[in-house]
């Protein structure tokens, strides 16, 4: 007998991809310049789980960039978080909320890393914020190089990204 479970809470990272991108975005389905229809697609429970089976948060690694060392968004960001933001307002993801989890690489010093994080993380709350985004849906946290995405290489550009995590209701 198969019984089925809720997904747990679903997850977006937000990658800043620069250069590469790496094997592990490569190979994610829910990877690169995604529409707001994908990504909303990707953030979207869309089966049950059986028991013992491991709940698996879905994800979508999006291109938001910054200038280099810094909380500025650079064009391509600015329209990647745009689709994200007419992702959030649609009729899937309208009631969600979201924490956005700032993320660095290991190059630079943890406390520098800490705060570069946190404010990338604010900027892109400041943005979803800015359109349209009800700002009671939003929590940001930086968490500099502490959880790596390519745990292989802590350095590596697909590890400065802002992760969207949908909160439970």
């Amino acid at each position: 007998m198969t019984r089925s479970l809720p997904l747990a809470p679903a997850a977006v990272i937000v990658a800043a991809l620069f250069t590469t991108a790496g094997a592990a975005i490569a190979a994610d389905r829910c990877a690169g310049n995604l529409d707001a229809a994908h990504i909303a697609r990707c953030l979207t429970p869309s089966r049950s789980l059986t028991i013992g089976e491991r709940p698996q948060p879905a994800t979508a690694n999006l291109a938001v960039q910054f200038d280099f060392g810094s909380a500025e968004l650079t064009e391509d960001g600015t329209r990647t978080l745009e689709q994200l933001a007419e992702a959030l307002r649609g009729d899937k993801l309208r009631d969600a909320r979201f924490e956005l989890a700032g993320h660095t690489d290991s190059v630079g010093g943890e406390e520098y890393n800490l705060a570069l994080s946190q404010r990338r993380a604010e900027a892109a709350r400041d943005f979803l914020q800015a359109h349209g985004i009800d700002p009671a849906r939003l929590v940001s946290k930086g968490y500099g190089a502490r959880q790596p995405y390519d745990t292989d290489h802590p350095d590596a550009p697909v590890n400065r990204r802002v992760q969207v995590t949908r909160l439970p209701p």
